[in-house]
């Protein structure tokens, strides 16, 4: 799904926690996109991270909530950084692989000030809700300003070759090399990133219903309940598959025994058919 970016001018900080929330609970994968480089303002903009562990509640009565009850809920990290114009290299000049770059990013700052805390905090809670994560870097799709502001219009002729290649990569590490969303450590894998929870696949209705457990919760109470949305969307589940079974039930008693009335016997092997 795509959500509306954060920091609107005209919402206010709640708002963009809610979406946040609403994104990485409903996700198997969480694709953010910041322009430039990995730099104290980019991790800042991710600040609101350290809002979410106070964002929802793993049980309706219970307010405890460790790191690992947040690490099987939250899906894959990938961060793509657009209009990436830096070398990748470490401090000693050798070449480094993007997800490299994230964790060099991520390293704690040295320094002991209220601000340095307060960076290495955001850096931290990012390690640590994000277990599973990765980067990718696309650099600036043209030099052309009449072009970049056109960009939906212009062919790939005429954007630079490592834009259009780099576009592809990462389509293709979206859709080939992502696991499906898992929880409690259960993973299967698959060619596209599918939701799972508790190792149950989600489908469709299932994904409806997980969403109308979650925003209830948000409009309610404040904060979505994950046991609450987990139990609604397997007694959702659960009723679907009793009226199924009733309704062949139904179906295979009227066929074995069309006419009316007969004896015990007979309706009671019959009975015991059906269930079979």
């Amino acid at each position: 799904m795509d959500t509306e970016g954060l920091g609107g001018v005209d919402e206010n900080k709640n708002h963009d926690i809610r979406i946040f929330i609403l994104s990485v609970l409903l996700s198997s994968l969480f694709i953010y996109n910041s322009k430039g480089t990995i730099d104290e303002n980019a991790l800042q903009n991710m600040s609101l991270v350290i809002n979410l562990a106070n964002s929802f509640k793993v049980k309706e009565f219970s307010d405890k909530i460790s790191t690992e009850d947040i690490q099987n809920v939250f899906p894959r990290l990938l961060w793509v950084l657009r209009d990436f114009s830096l070398k990748l290299e470490d401090s000693n000049g050798n070449p480094i692989t993007m997800k490299e770059y994230l964790e060099n990013s991520l390293k704690d700052v040295k320094g002991i000030s209220e601000t340095i805390q307060q960076k290495n905090r955001i850096r931290k809670i990012l390690r640590d809700f994000f277990k599973d994560r990765d980067c990718y870097c696309l650099v600036r799709p043209t030099e052309d300003e009449n072009k970049l502001q056109n960009l939906t219009s212009a062919s790939e002729s005429e954007l630079r070759p490592e834009f259009v290649k780099g576009i592809k990569e990462v389509t293709s590490l979206v859709h080939t090399s992502v696991p499906v969303k898992t929880i409690n450590g259960m993973m299967v894998h698959t060619s596209v990133p599918v939701k799972t929870i508790n190792g149950m696949m989600v489908n469709g209705p299932n994904l409806v219903a997980l969403s109308e457990s979650y925003c209830k919760g948000i409009n309610e109470k404040g904060l979505p309940v994950l046991q609450t949305a987990w139990n609604y969307m397997c007694e959702n589940q659960c009723n679907k598959i009793i009226n199924k079974l009733v309704d062949n039930y139904k179906d295979y008693i009227k066929k074995s025994i069309p006419n009316m009335p007969h004896p015990s016997d007979y309706l009671k092997e019959n009975h015991k058919e059906s269930l079979k």
